[in-house]
């Protein structure tokens, strides 16, 4: 048993003395059992006996013991009864004994759990878990009776795992690597202090190594005895101990293959021990100790590293030209290279010959002589490779497509290579050349909180459409349609358009077809936009609908399988019909102190055509409402319910507030 006083608290033992107790030493996952004994040393009773209990990192994110049953109850209790009670700030557990006769004693066990994650890890310092009591008597928690900690230690094999490769040069694609592996139990310079082994560490049993392929390789050899697994890539040693301070060399050689992944390197990324004292993670993995990445530079022989375009955004129409870098690192010349371009289905190559595009013009082929790459001197990439530069140029069409175009070398002629890294997709973005946008001429009517522009019923609101083209081709032929306001949430909508209100580029011109009303259309045929140039449409809609509802109309352009953008993605604005009516608010002095009282005066005028039904609010500010002094009825809250409001009627409503901050009053 393990027992040392308290840090910066010495031991205290007191009439009714108090022993903490705990085996010397545990293992991260398992249980750990405190016991605390106390006796009375006097031959009177003492009453009112009380343990307060605490474990060191018991909360928090660097918690390492926690109650194996929740609560932590006191167990295997000898002498009087304990009762399990709530702690106070000052300890994590209280534990209520009552009285104890006098020359008696007693015991009772508090039963913990190590944190799995807490077992012993290399150059860490060594985890010692403790917990001590403190006895009061009498009710009397001020004055420490007795008190007593005891601690422990958590052991295991301390696994140590780290990788080198036996060369950093750099190789070619189909060319084997060797990496060495040493696996130790606290064999590292931080596990050992003076010659002597860390105090934790124990022998492992069953100590189990694995080692995943790196990926894009096959194993050729390893030493040991191992097993591979060629299905899952992963070669597995198994040791049946591993004393402290000890220590295995192994080695593993891998081929990097031709295939499509990790093309420049051979890392050696994954690789993981454990034995049969760590803990299980989970129903059926322990945990385990990993090493870090280790990798070594592999240069495929025949690459397409680079596709560039002149412009990084191609427009519907345009043209640009592509070239294509391809890198021989092969120290000998290569006749009868085959290197293609996948073109995607909107792009046309201008210029092609039959030989370069003898079917459907979208797989480009060059059959070309590749000179050899020259070596380098030793710890430098493996050859300064020979380059060739192969460029052509494009159009791109009129419709969108997923596909971006991309090179590979089909053929390395004269000379078999692997061939798996000589790809690359790449090329120009394809967009729209329209850009379309929809707006009006009067912004500031627009409600930031609303969403939209503030008209009132019977207005001629004026729109604008402007329609760029931002290709070197002329746009001809081009359908607008202009959808008005009739989808659901927008009852009662009937917008017209204001005949002779339409022009084009400053031109009168209507459209070519008028639908007004509930979800009509305004459709403008045979527009043509000129090559870098805009057209714009002006026109106006007559609006009529319900009074506080927003109607919304959107439009759209069509030409073959031509895709359009919108401004800041927005296809429509929309427009909230607001009834006119006046607002005129005014103070009877431009000052006021504290305390003060300040006549305000509102009108409100109808500027309609029909009466309507209003409510008025003013929000206060920092004054303070006093009575209101002529108008409708009384405010509730500071709310006037006005009721109808005539034709043309204006109405005043003063009232007295003392004195502070203006205010704003609204109708609604």
């Amino acid at each position: 048993m393990m027992h040392v006083n308290g840090p910066n608290a010495p031991e205290v033992q007191g009439v009714v003395q108090l022993d903490v107790s705990v085996p010397d030493t545990t293992m991260a996952g398992q249980t750990l059992t405190y016991t605390y004994r106390y006796s009375n040393t006097s031959g009177t009773a003492v009453n009112n006996v009380v343990v307060d209990a605490s474990w060191s990192n018991f909360v928090g994110s660097s918690q390492q013991q926690r109650c194996y049953d929740t609560g932590c109850p006191a167990v295997f209790v000898i002498g009087p009864a304990v009762i399990t009670n709530t702690p106070p700030a000052t300890a994590n557990m209280r534990y209520v004994i009552g009285t104890l006769p006098g020359n008696q004693s007693g015991q009772f066990s508090v039963i913990m759990r190590i944190d799995a994650e807490d077992y012993p890890k290399t150059s860490q310092a060594i985890a010692r878990p403790a917990g001590s009591g403190k006895l009061y008597t009498d009710n009397n928690f001020g004055t420490i009776v007795s008190d007593d900690t005891a601690n422990t230690m958590i052991v295991g094999p301390v696994l140590v795992l780290t990788k080198t490769a036996t060369s950093v040069l750099s190789i070619y694609t189909g060319e084997t690597a060797e990496f060495n592996i040493r696996l130790g139990n606290a064999s590292a310079t931080g596990d050992q202090v003076g010659g002597s082994i860390r105090a934790d560490a124990r022998q492992g049993t069953n100590v189990v190594l694995q080692d995943f392929y790196p990926q894009g390789s096959v194993l050729v050899s390893a030493t040991g005895s191992y097993i591979s697994d060629n299905v899952v890539g992963l070669v597995t040693w198994t040791f049946p101990t591993l004393a402290t301070g000890a220590f295995q060399d192994l080695k593993a050689v891998f081929r990097k293959i031709d295939a499509e992944v990790d093309c420049t390197k051979l890392e050696n990324a994954v690789y993981e021990a454990t034995s049969d004292e760590y803990p299980y993670q989970n129903a059926t993995k322990r945990y385990s100790v990993r090493g870090l990445s280790v990798s070594v530079p592999v240069v495929p022989p025949l690459q397409t590293p680079f596709i560039t375009p002149t412009v990084s955004t191609l427009f519907y129409g345009n043209e640009t030209i592509i070239t294509i870098t391809v890198r021989n690192h092969y120290t000998a010349a290569l006749s009868g290279v085959v290197l293609v371009y996948a073109l995607p289905e909107n792009w046309a190559m201008l210029g092609l010959s039959v030989r370069m595009c003898p079917s459907a013009c979208l797989l480009i082929r060059w059959t070309a002589r590749l000179a050899g790459g020259s070596t380098c001197p030793p710890r430098q990439p493996r050859t300064i490779p020979a380059i060739k530069l192969i460029a052509f140029r494009v159009r791109a069409g009129f419709f969108n497509s997923s596909q971006r175009g991309g090179a590979s070398i089909v053929s390395s002629g004269s000379i078999k290579l692997p061939l798996a890294c000589a790809i690359k997709s790449g090329g120009p973005d394809v967009k729209p050349r329209t850009l379309v946008y929809k707006t009006t001429t009067e912004p500031q009517r627009f409600s930031s909180a609303e969403n939209a522009y503030l008209t009132e019923r019977g207005e001629h609101f004026p729109f604008v459409i402007t329609l760029t083209n931002r290709s070197q081709t002329d746009v001809v032929g081009l359908t607008l349609t202009d959808t008005l306001p009739g989808k659901t949430g927008e009852p009662g909508a009937n917008m017209s358009y204001v005949l002779n209100s339409g022009l084009l580029n400053g031109v009168p011109r209507d459209p070519d077809v008028i639908v007004n009303g509930y979800a009509g259309q305004l459709i403008w045929r045979n527009l043509n936009i000129p090559a870098n140039s805009s057209i714009v449409i002006h026109y106006q809609l007559l609006v009529q609908g319900r009074d506080f509802y927003k109607y919304c109309n959107t439009v759209v352009a069509g030409l073959d399988r031509e895709s359009f953008e919108f401004q800041d993605n927005q296809k429509g604005i929309c427009i909230k019909i607001n009834p006119d009516i006046g607002m005129f608010k005014a103070a009877d002095r431009t000052a006021a102190g504290p305390g003060e009282e300040v006549i305000f005066t509102i009108r409100v005028t109808n500027n309609e055509t029909v009466p309507h039904n209003m409510g008025l609010f003013d929000v206060l500010g920092r004054f303070t409402f006093v009575r209101q002094i002529s108008g409708y009825s009384s405010p509730i809250h500071g709310v006037f319910t006005a009721g109808g409001l005539a034709v043309g009627f204006g109405d005043r409503e003063p009232w007295r507030q003392p004195g502070g901050a203006n205010c704003g009053a609204h109708a609604r």
